[in-house]
């Protein structure tokens, strides 16, 4: 990731700029982060996937579980 130097500050880890086809919506620290497609990107016919949320899960047994659930 190309992070600009005058980008960096205080907010630059709870509101970063997202590019592309993904716009970011929220961060809960140590939880999980959750970016959403942008409705007018220019592939946006293309797009499968109109929420991602990506979660932070430490623990081996649970992350299994969380798979087979």
């Amino acid at each position: 990731m190309i992070v600009s130097p005058e980008a960096v500050g205080a907010q630059s880890c709870t509101s970063p700029v997202c590019a592309e086809a993904f716009r970011f919506v929220e961060r809960v620290v140590q939880e999980r982060i959750v970016v959403q497609c942008f409705p007018d990107n220019w592939e946006g016919g293309l797009r499968h996937l109109q929420r991602t949320v990506y979660q932070q899960i430490p623990d081996n047994t649970v992350r299994l579980a969380s798979l087979q659930a």
